[in-house]
């Protein structure tokens, strides 16, 4: 695998599990189309990254047999086991995957509870947490973030409206208004904030 500058600076870990597994690496510190992205220091795998360790080191999982939570939460029990080229059991590991109004937005929380489950028993199952790390399934504030990286990615900040020479001088005292009595006499003045176009919130 040939990494560029970016990716030689990454955790040794990230780059030799994208080495063991053939996954790819971001090509630089925007990138979050690739099976890697970087959430605040945290290292964060692709579910169908991890969909594809687990066909490669061959990891099956038993049926999850019931709520573990009261419903309408959900929590899953979820045991997966790494087999040998001869479908012999060589290692096993469990985890939970949980899904309730606090911790998805997701509507089909039985199919996350799964997902969140079973990504947790692949990345137990090769010492990926060891390497710092993590399911993006784990956390759908992760999955938030990543779309606000994709679409502020690289984009200028909003150039400020340039005010020319012209606009800037002062009115004529020919081209003022006149004030009426009426407005002249009035105890208080209110004072009416300006706006421009791009900081209006709607």
């Amino acid at each position: 695998m040939k990494l560029n500058d970016f990716q030689k600076k990454l955790p040794k870990g990230v780059v030799d599990t994208a080495k063991e597994y053939g996954l790819a690496l971001p090509e630089d510190a925007y990138d979050n189309e690739h099976d890697f992205w970087n959430c605040h220091g945290k290292w964060i795998i692709k579910h169908d990254a991890c969909e594809i360790i687990a066909d490669k080191e061959r990891i099956v999982f038993k049926p999850p047999v019931q709520n573990m939570d009261i419903s309408p939460n959900v929590a899953l029990l979820i045991e997966g086991v790494m087999l040998d080229e001869e479908k012999k059991p060589i290692k096993n590991e469990w985890s939970f995957g949980e899904a309730c109004a606090r911790n998805t937005k997701m509507g089909y929380w039985w199919a996350m509870a799964e997902k969140r489950g079973k990504d947790r028993v692949i990345l137990k199952l090769i010492n990926a947490y060891e390497k710092g790390i993590y399911s993006e399934t784990e956390a759908d504030d992760w999955n938030q973030m990543a779309q606000k990286k994709k679409s502020g990615a690289k984009q200028p900040a909003a150039k400020k409206k340039e005010v020319s020479t012209d606009e800037k001088k002062e009115v004529s005292t020919d081209e003022k208004k006149e004030v009426s009595t009426d407005e002249k006499n009035t105890s208080t003045t209110t004072s009416v904030p300006q706006f421009a176009d791009e900081d209006i919130p709607f």
